[in-house]
């Protein structure tokens, strides 16, 4: 009877310390920081993803520098017929004269990228909402949330 009750307080107390670690682990994010690489690689990629012809191979690295290695195959293994980073098929330089970028209040490890563009007339708003890790030293992108 001891050894069930010491079993169920330690894995209680490791279940806590756990959910405790993780809430820390993303309270220590640095918004300037995270803004700051998704401004650096929105900029760098919508630059080279609106030149015509594209550069697959300087479009790869960027992917690489900035997002974290599931993503990246993700992005290599999905069939869909459009851009999951852009969440549509083309884009625009001028969308980056637009762009905003907002972290999500109730998770820090979440931010939103938005651009406005004009389609048939009307203005619009195209959002992408992320998930950030961070990878020993630097951030990444780690999931685009659908």
């Amino acid at each position: 009877m001891k050894t069930k009750i010491l079993l169920s307080f330690f894995a209680l107390s490791f279940m806590l310390f756990n959910g405790l670690s993780c809430k820390s682990q993303s309270a220590n994010f640095n918004d300037k920081e995270i803004t700051g690489m998704l401004k650096d690689f929105y900029t760098s990629y919508i630059v080279e993803r609106s030149k015509m012809p594209e550069d697959f191979k300087k479009i790869d690295s960027i992917v690489k520098k900035h997002c974290a290695i599931d993503l990246q195959n993700q992005l290599k293994n999905e069939d869909i017929d459009y851009d999951l980073l852009l969440n549509g098929q083309f884009c625009e330089k001028k969308w980056l004269n637009t762009m905003s970028i907002n972290k999500d209040s109730s998770d820090n490890s979440f931010y939103t990228v938005s651009f406005e563009y004009t389609a048939d007339g009307k203005r619009k708003q195209k959002s992408i909402k992320l998930q950030i890790v961070k990878n020993n030293i630097e951030y990444k992108i780690n999931k685009v949330i659908e």
